[in-house]
């Protein structure tokens, strides 16, 4: 018969091993290679909690810079997420332009957590862009989202 494991909550005061860290860091953020590793390899559990639950900078605005696009509000490098909503063949442009800045944060992202809670959150209280048909709002929707994610 095996023995029932046993827990207490005493923090861990040694150097988490590899492994541990490695399960950490993928249910923590989008992936896990060698920076993530050779980041986080020497620190403490506290320290590593310390980074992950640290708020990531705002992310900057989206901005309208697809050069096949043409907005007729909005100038190239003017950003759309206040600017009047004119159609619905320039608002899907916009939500491409959303798409691709959202992944773009997840994508130069730091070693926070927010933006995995973020999309954790979306998935969560589930909105769908194309459905809202508003840029702005979907915009405005992930903002606060990311805002308050942690």
């Amino acid at each position: 018969m095996l023995p029932s494991p046993t827990y207490n909550l005493k923090p861990i005061e040694r150097k988490i091993e590899k492994q541990e860290l490695i399960h950490l860091l993928r249910r923590s953020l989008f992936g896990v290679g060698h920076k993530e590793l050779s980041y986080f390899k020497e620190k403490t559990i506290q320290e590593i909690l310390h980074i992950l639950l640290k708020p990531s900078l705002p992310a900057d605005i989206p901005l309208q810079d697809d050069p096949d696009i043409i907005d007729p509000i909005v100038p190239k490098g003017k950003t759309w997420i206040n600017a009047p909503y004119e159609n619905d063949d320039i608002d899907k442009y916009r939500r491409i332009a959303l798409r691709a800045w959202w992944t773009g944060n997840i994508i130069t992202r730091d070693f926070s957590l927010t933006e995995k809670m973020t999309l954790f959150w979306h998935n969560h209280f589930v909105t769908e862009m194309d459905v809202v048909k508003d840029s702005r709002y979907s915009y405005s929707y992930v903002a606060l989202l990311r805002k308050h994610a942690l």
